[in-house]
């Protein structure tokens, strides 16, 4: 952060340009405001440590906090497990690298075959985040393009 601003003149600069956008004043022609998303919004994931034990509730960003609205951005993600029979997407937001200190909105379910292998039965992760600030996921499985959303 900029430790040369005062807070309180930086409010009321920035109120003075928003007052100035919104009478339409020919002076601020040039200046746009755009709109941020406020938090970083991702998922849960788990991780092999060297000695193959698998640790999980950590948190992989996908929208970073202050990424300019609208937008939308994907990942890929493998089961952890051969022959697992499903994968929970959990859906966070929050600054922490741990998902136990962020905030959790919600969680999607998607059926696996377990007959595939494990990069058959990838995942992708779509978030759309609008500039009415609503987050819209979509999970697409790789194998048979089955979409869930929520």
């Amino acid at each position: 952060p900029l430790r040369h601003v005062n807070p309180d003149q930086a409010i009321a600069l920035g109120a003075g340009v928003a007052a100035g956008l919104k009478s339409r004043d020919a002076k601020l022609e040039e200046i746009i405001l755009t709109d941020v998303c406020p938090y970083t919004l991702g998922t849960q994931i788990a991780r092999r440590d060297p000695n193959g034990q698998i640790h999980t509730g950590f948190f992989h960003p996908i929208i970073l906090r202050n990424s300019t609205v609208p937008l939308s951005r994907e990942d890929s993600f493998t089961p952890m497990h051969e022959q697992q029979k499903s994968l929970v997407i959990d859906i966070y937001q929050g600054e922490n690298p741990l998902v136990a200190n962020n905030i959790k909105l919600g969680e999607i379910a998607v059926a696996l075959d377990p007959r595939r292998s494990q990069s058959e039965n990838s995942v992708t992760v779509r978030f759309t985040y609008d500039i009415n600030g609503l987050l819209q996921v979509e999970v697409t499985a790789q194998a048979t393009g089955q979409r869930h959303e929520l």
